[in-house]
């Protein structure tokens, strides 16, 4: 009767340990079997704690996108090409994005401010491309903003607002989901708890891939502090089993004084 009350008492003494050193976040990690909001919580803490990552108001990004030339196909056969432009990205929670790119001396606007679609292109000699652009091009770049703000800051009130799916998790993963078909898994990296990549698909309706169902992969690396938050430095985004762009960022800036003047073509 002695052994039997002995043994109760340590397994009480060890399950009052171990949620006593999850719950305060001393650990870091989050375990098998562990639910999916505390898979969430042990992630952002990884990337600097809930509080912080709630007070980023606006983010700018600038690097080099050494980006495929889809006009050379993606076949395995195809020969690739690839080319380095300068990038930028700016974001102003919740409804303000812009992606910058530059192939040469042709930069291109592409994003949303609030409820406006920013689609812009220059040529060199300055004339404007003007396109018809698709109705629904906008929630491509909300998407596109959504995923982003996933990778460095973990956040789900971007212009897409997403739920974390209630999922069978092995603890290092995480569901997303969210209005216009939005979907996508997130893996954590196992020693660090940090977002490590993201998976998602994608119906091209231009490019190679175009009238497909297309499986994405957006892996990040490099993390580096950045005023008290943990933000990676490299992006890698891959179409199936071809890379389609490398990013190394040169700066990460965050809560500029952004407006929505400074997501309109200067």
């Amino acid at each position: 009767m002695r052994l039997r009350a002995i043994t109760v008492a340590v397994i009480v003494t060890f399950t009052i340990v171990a949620a006593t050193t999850f719950a305060d976040g001393r650990s870091g990690q989050a375990t098998p079997g562990t639910s999916v909001a505390a898979i969430l919580k042990a992630a952002r803490s990884a990337l600097g704690g809930e509080a912080k990552l709630a007070a980023v108001k606006s983010l700018i990004l600038k690097g080099e996108d050494r980006r495929l030339n889809q006009l050379f196909g993606m076949s395995p056969n195809a020969k690739q090409q690839y080319y380095v432009n300068p990038i930028e990205f700016r974001a102003l929670f919740p409804d303000h994005y812009l992606n910058i790119s530059i192939s040469g001396r042709s930069p291109w606007w592409r994003g949303f401010s609030g409820t406006d679609l920013v689609n812009e292109h220059d040529v060199p000699g300055g004339n404007q491309v003007v396109s018809q652009d698709p109705p629904d091009l906008i929630n491509t770049y909300r998407a596109e903003f959504a995923r982003l703000m996933l990778l460095f800051l973990l956040r789900t009130d971007t212009a897409i607002p997403l739920t974390l799916r209630e999922s069978v998790s092995s603890g290092t993963i995480l569901e997303f989901s969210g209005p216009d078909n939005f979907s996508a898994s997130m893996d954590l990296d196992k020693a660090t708890h940090l977002p490590s990549r993201l998976r998602y698909q994608i119906h091209p309706s231009v490019g190679a891939s175009a009238g497909k169902m297309v499986s994405m992969i957006i892996s990040v690396d490099d993390w580096r502090d950045v005023s008290g938050l943990k933000l990676p430095y490299h992006l890698l985004q891959m179409e199936g089993e071809t890379t389609t762009s490398d990013i190394r960022f040169q700066s990460i800036e965050i809560n500029l004084p952004l407006t929505a003047a400074d997501f309109k073509k200067k």
